[in-house]
């Protein structure tokens, strides 16, 4: 009877909720419980835009800047591009589910939990990863080299001699990514440390 009990409340309480995203939830710092998807999405946009005046800070062997979110051109503000971005209707639609998906004790579960403790989700976030790193390689001085092949050399007198492979040091792009894609989802303000990885020389 009890079992009976609690899973029609529940029952009711997820009708109450039908079209809502379930009290407790939020996106990333805005709280988006009790609103519809479509209420929700817009508070995401209004409280985090990617503008000119966000970004994040990224730095490199003493060398620090701030990498914004929105590119634009000073000699035209509608050549403007996105490095990162928001994606607030992802974030809306990945509240809305929360409850909703799953088996059936996490559907009568999660929006308890939700409402009694709290539930916060990332803000999904994209990069363009070309852009982004084209960027950084412009605004920072990074000391990167390519491998070298095996190869010959011949001086002045004719001598022949072989200059041994080279491995190289460039720009780690993928950690670059994650690295701005976490710091742009958790707001935080810790700058991101450019790192470079060790490519072998290729023998063959």
């Amino acid at each position: 009877l009890v079992a009976l009990t609690l899973v029609a409340c529940a029952a009711l309480y997820h009708q109450a909720y039908a079209r809502r995203i379930y009290p407790g939830v939020s996106v990333g710092k805005v709280y988006v419980g009790g609103q519809s998807p479509a209420a929700a999405e817009a508070a995401l946009r209004q409280a985090g835009p990617a503008g000119e005046g966000s970004g994040v800070t990224v730095s490199y062997e003493g060398q620090q800047v701030v990498v914004p979110l929105v590119v634009t051109a000073a000699d035209d503000p509608d050549l403007s591009y996105e490095l990162v971005r928001r994606d607030a209707a992802g974030g809306a639609a990945g509240a809305y589910t929360l409850g909703r998906t799953g088996s059936l004790f996490k559907r009568l579960a999660a929006p308890i939990l939700a409402r009694a403790f709290g539930f916060r989700l990332p803000v999904p976030i994209s990069v363009d990863r070309g852009r982004l790193v084209r960027y950084v390689r412009d605004v920072l001085s990074i000391s990167e080299q390519q491998p070298k092949l095996a190869r010959f050399e011949i001086d002045a007198a004719g001598n022949v001699s072989v200059l041994a492979p080279q491995p190289g040091r460039v720009l780690d792009e993928a950690g670059l990514v994650a690295d701005v894609q976490a710091r742009v989802a958790s707001e935080s303000v810790e700058p991101v440390t450019v790192r470079l990885r060790d490519i072998p020389a290729d023998l063959t």
